[in-house]
């Protein structure tokens, strides 16, 4: 990274966010060492989001005085957690050597999707995935998240039951950032 770069990320989010999005890095790294059940592995995609939108809530409280839970809470939050997701996909590819991202959506995904798509299509998928929720403009949403959910089972490491739920957060943290 180039004194360039790192002046455009931090013009992009600000220091609040991304020390929460390090807090919540920090605790997703652990847990994920620690939780390797099936049942773990569903909550593991929420828990930066949750994570990222209890920090949020708890740093308005303590620094803010302000004890009201306020949909711009929420919005920090989850922007927070989608920002320790491409944190930590860009951090896991640096160390395993490979291709680093152009697009920040496509790393989310893919931190997103991983342990559930195939390793050897999951750019693809990630990438395809991105341009169904991009070209959803004359779509109803739930139309992109059932179609999102079935390219999901398309592609899965093995059958899982469904898929609509990790479709729906895949949807809202990309438009989230869209906004």
């Amino acid at each position: 990274m180039n004194l360039i770069q790192i002046q455009e990320f931090f013009a992009d989010y600000s220091l609040s966010s991304v020390i929460i999005a390090s807090i919540t890095l920090l605790v997703t790294f652990l847990t994920d060492k620690l939780l390797r059940n099936k049942t773990a592995k569903i909550i593991s995609a929420f828990f930066p989001f949750v994570l990222g939108i209890v920090l949020t809530y708890l740093k308005a409280v303590i620094f803010d005085g302000v004890f009201a839970f306020t949909l711009s809470t929420v919005s920090a939050g989850f922007m927070s957690g989608w920002l320790s997701v491409m944190i930590k996909v860009i951090i896991k590819r640096t160390i395993s050597g490979q291709k680093p991202f152009i697009e920040k959506d496509v790393a989310v995904i893919i931190g997103l999707i991983e342990g559930y798509v195939k390793s050897d299509c999951i750019d693809g998928v990630a990438t395809f995935i991105k341009q169904l929720i991009a070209t959803d403009d004359n779509t109803e949403p739930d139309d992109v998240i059932k179609d999102i959910a079935d390219t999901l089972t398309q592609n899965a490491v093995e059958n899982q039951s469904d898929f609509t739920a990790l479709a729906g957060l895949i949807f809202a943290s990309v438009k989230q950032t869209k906004e």
